[in-house]
C-alpha cells in the first residue's frame, strides 16, 4: 500500500525527516516549508526515493491550507487505496484527520 507523508517542516524542522533514509518505494514525501524554514537537509534530494518539497508564501496559515488542500488533492487522486500521514506538532490537524477518517480515508496523524 502507498503511504504519503505531509510534512509540516515550519513545525518541526528536520526531526520531521529524521528517518527519511529507510523510505520504501511505497512511500513517498511530501515536505511543505516557507521562507521562513529552508533549512532542510539537502542530502535528502539526492536519496533514491519519491522526495518533493513546495515552497509556499508566508502568510498567516499559509503552509496549513496548502499541506490540507494537497491532501485532498492526493484523496482525490488515490482514495482510500493508501494512507497519509501529517508530520507535524501542530494540533489543529486533528480535526482534518477526523474529517477524513470518518468521511473519506483512513488518516493517521505523527508526531
Amino acid at each position: 500500500m502507498k503511504t504519503f507523508y505531509l510534512i509540516d517542516f515550519e513545525n518541526v524542522h528536520n526531526d520531521g525527516i529524521a528517518n527519511i533514509e529507510s523510505m520504501t518505494k511505497e512511500e513517498h514525501v511530501h515536505i511543505f516549508s516557507t521562507q521562513n524554514a529552508t533549512n532542510i537537509r539537502q542530502d535528502i534530494f539526492w536519496l533514491n526515493g519519491d522526495i518533493k518539497s513546495h515552497l509556499v508564501p508566508v502568510r498567516k496559515q499559509s503552509l496549513d491550507m496548502h499541506l490540507v488542500s494537497y491532501l485532498g488533492h492526493l484523496l482525490g487522486v488515490y482514495g482510500k487505496e493508501c494512507s497519509y500521514v501529517i508530520i507535524s506538532k501542530d494540533k489543529d490537524y486533528d480535526n482534518i484527520c477526523l474529517l477524513y477518517t470518518s468521511d473519506a480515508a483512513d488518516e493517521a496523524r505523527s508526531v
